[in-house]
């Protein structure tokens, strides 16, 4: 729930916070007390944030769920410790990422209160491009005593590889370890992947049933609320004055620019996310849901062409890290996203192939300056160019090798990964003009 690095921001505090209190994530088998009562904002003494440049990109200007549109990592930090991890001790690993759920008015007004004694510094990564890594400082007076709690998330939003009280570590796990969530040999042919995809079990369609479920149910929110900066309410007023054609392309653009202007207007739902990001997931899923629900394509195929563009979209994010100076949504489920609709419109393994091809070579390149507003603006344009890029390939279009632009799509996927890691240094930059921008508001 909310954007991947602010919830993953408030998951590392409030892990620290529960800590203090015996409540540790479930999946860790630590034990858990779920009556860990809520912090008193004045025995909290400091609390300090440390992210890589790529979590505070992206947590730095977005909303957070349930504070009406108010955003920053300092609040994220806040609202994380007034969370209880274990609420619901059925819960999954991947699903302590919806933990802004339990925030209501009082809680935004005792953690607004603490804001002031947030530090935030980052994580010394230098030029390397990594997965994730938010660690977080507590200094809590508990009976009477400082007590000192950090925590560390990397290499995944959820994957906790440190615990400790004072100098006592109760869980450690290596940073090089993989996390759990991650996963690892996917094939790179398509044939493998049709295979894959045309192999599922009912269990596996079930899964894929909620990522239709959940991302339809944020499509929703963001059509019958105004979130963000009201993009979606523009582009139905030009449907409405008919400035727009009230076709396909428009609602794929629709129903994407819904779930994500939602997101990043801090709705109170969760996104159905892919490779670790929520408007990844929106945009490797939906434009499949709305071409199925169009042209009145059967379930069995609908499910199956969702895991063609999320397995896609994970093999591109091998490649690139999870987090980069690349957006995500153009350069990797976009990708995916134009796989999986060349499937549901009936293609094969060479249209599938042009499709990645096609869409690789229009929008390669495209940066990622955080998540915010205007996010909306890229997964629309996305979301348009996966489904031109599946059309052109269903009709024989082939993007002959050249550029970036392989003859075997796993080998396109590879370059666009060689382009990211290159982006270091254009990463840092688009930091530094965050961080300037961030002061420059702060003065204002």
């Amino acid at each position: 729930m909310g954007c991947t690095e602010v919830a993953a921001i408030g998951l590392a505090t409030s892990t620290a916070y529960n800590a203090l209190f015996g409540n540790y994530p479930v999946h860790l088998g630590l034990g858990i007390n779920e009556s860990v009562p809520l912090p008193d904002t004045e025995k909290v003494e400091k609390l300090m944030i440390r992210v890589d440049r790529n979590v505070f990109k992206n947590a730095c200007g977005v909303a957070i769920p349930k504070t009406n549109g108010q955003r920053g990592i300092n609040l994220a930090a806040a609202l994380g410790i007034f969370t209880n991890l274990n609420k619901n001790a059925t819960l999954k690993k991947q699903q302590y990422l919806n933990i802004f759920g339990q925030i209501n008015a009082p809680i935004l007004e005792r953690a607004n209160s603490l804001v002031g004694k947030i530090e935030i510094g980052e994580a010394d990564i230098g030029e390397k491009i990594t997965a994730i890594d938010i660690s977080a400082e507590l200094i809590y007076l508990k009976d009477e005593t400082e007590t000192i709690a950090k925590t560390r998330i990397c290499g995944a939003h959820d994957n906790i590889v440190l615990i400790q009280i004072n100098d006592r570590k109760i869980y450690e796990q290596s940073i090089d370890q993989k996390a759990e969530n991650e996963e690892e040999n996917l094939p790179e042919n398509i044939p493998e992947i049709i295979r894959i995809i045309e192999d599922i079990d009912a269990k596996e369609e079930e899964e894929l049933r909620k990522t239709i479920i959940i991302n339809k149910q944020l499509t929703k929110e963001g059509r019958g609320k105004q979130y963000g900066i009201g993009i979606v309410k523009a582009l139905e007023s030009l449907i409405q004055n008919g400035m727009l054609s009230n076709d396909l392309m428009t609602n794929i653009k629709l129903e994407t620019a819904s779930g994500v202007e939602a997101r990043m207007g801090g709705a109170p739902k969760p996104a159905m996310s892919t490779s670790g990001s929520g408007n990844m997931g929106i945009t490797a899923t939906v434009p499949i849901i709305v071409t199925a629900k169009w042209l009145n394509i059967d379930e069995d195929r609908l499910l199956k062409s969702i895991l063609l563009s999320h397995i896609v979209t994970r093999i591109i994010s091998n490649y690139t890290g999870d987090l980069s100076a690349l957006c995500g949504c153009f350069n990797k489920s976009a990708i995916g996203a134009a796989a999986g609709l060349t499937y549901l419109l009936g293609g094969k393994e060479r249209e599938i192939n042009n499709a990645i091809n096609a869409a690789a070579s229009n929008m390669t390149g495209v940066i990622c300056d955080g998540a915010k507003y205007s996010c909306t603006l890229k997964a629309m344009t996305a979301a348009g160019v996966a489904m031109e890029s599946a059309l052109m390939s269903v009709n024989g279009i082939k993007i002959p090798p050249n550029g970036i632009v392989d003859e075997k799509p796993k080998d396109t996927m590879k370059n666009i990964g060689m382009i990211s890691y290159s982006m270091a240094q254009t990463d840092m930059t688009i930091v530094k003009i965050l961080q300037n921008l961030e002061l420059t508001l702060e003065n204002n």
